[in-house]
């Protein structure tokens, strides 16, 4: 868009009238274009990438922009080049989150074999291998979860999709506006925990971590479900404020009672300053006040 607004200018056009024009520019359809924001907060776009160049591209842009998981929805052509399949599959593994492989344009081909040519490239365990496109992105839509995205590729602006000699009208726009689905808007609360839960997965696979609100460094003024983050510095190691026992804790002040907020605070031990900052950075903590 700047390029094009400096070429305008520079062939003549009035530089006020350009940027005036700006605002009312409308995006290609089909082409990343967000179709619907659903009710706790997962967004979902459609665009044309059916190949693996500009499915990288896709992927990449929408990463840097999605806090949460980024779903993929897409298939690949029949009486095309076979090869791209793996490259595809490939790059739907390393980019995204959870895959849904349906049919695209099958032609010729079965699309039982297109298919399973992509599924064999893609490791991760949420794969999931659909060949009707509607239940597909109906799975896809389910399983999002707040501040999560779902890109649906291959198809974009398209509304035919072509099985041998036989034509079906079918538009991945009008499959998502359609689709009734009952998706409760979860509380604040709610999303906290789950987007805590996924950060301590990430950080620490294996732990076992009850729900948590809020996090603290602080042994002193730690809250009740806190997650009591640890810190190991020059000096001091936070792990040695770790509570041995109910209502005890070590080498800390003031001393704590039966009532300690310890009994229901967990302990996680960060070995390096960039961790914590990583995890303050994801962690929500609108309307909290722990350290």
């Amino acid at each position: 868009i700047v390029m094009a607004a400096s070429l305008a200018i520079e062939v003549g056009a009035d530089a006020d009238e350009v940027f005036a024009a700006l605002p009312a520019l409308v995006a290609p359809r089909g082409r990343l274009e967000l179709v619907k924001e659903m009710k706790n907060g997962a967004k979902v776009f459609v665009d044309y990438a059916h190949s693996p160049e500009a499915l990288k591209t896709m992927l990449l842009a929408i990463r840097q922009h999605t806090p949460g998981n980024l779903f993929l929805v897409f298939g690949a052509g029949g009486d095309r080049d076979r090869g791209k399949r793996k490259i595809m599959g490939e790059i739907a593994d390393q980019y995204a989150d959870e895959i849904f492989v349906t049919d695209d344009n099958p032609r010729n081909e079965r699309p039982e074999k297109i298919r399973n040519e992509l599924t064999k490239n893609i490791k991760i365990i949420n794969c999931y291998n659909i060949g009707d496109r509607k239940k597909a992105i109906k799975l896809a839509l389910l399983n999002a979860e707040p501040n999560e995205v779902i890109l649906i590729a291959g198809k974009g602006h398209e509304s035919k999709q072509i099985y041998k000699n036989k034509t079906i009208s079918i538009s991945d726009k009008q499959i998502i506006k359609s689709l009734k689905l009952k998706i409760k808007k979860l509380s604040y609360k709610d999303q906290n925990f789950r987007q805590n839960k996924k950060i301590i997965k990430e950080i620490n696979k294996g732990i076992k971590v009850k729900n948590f609100h809020g996090l603290s460094i602080d042994s002193r003024s730690v809250k009740r479900n806190n997650l009591f983050l640890t810190i190991k510095g020059k000096n001091n190691d936070g792990s040695n404020f770790i509570p041995s026992g109910r209502g005890q804790l070590r080498h800390c002040e003031p001393y704590t009672g039966p009532n300690s907020p310890f009994s229901s605070a967990h302990s996680f031990h960060i070995e390096t300053l960039l961790s914590l900052r990583y995890f303050m950075f994801v962690l929500p903590l609108k309307n909290h006040k722990s350290s």
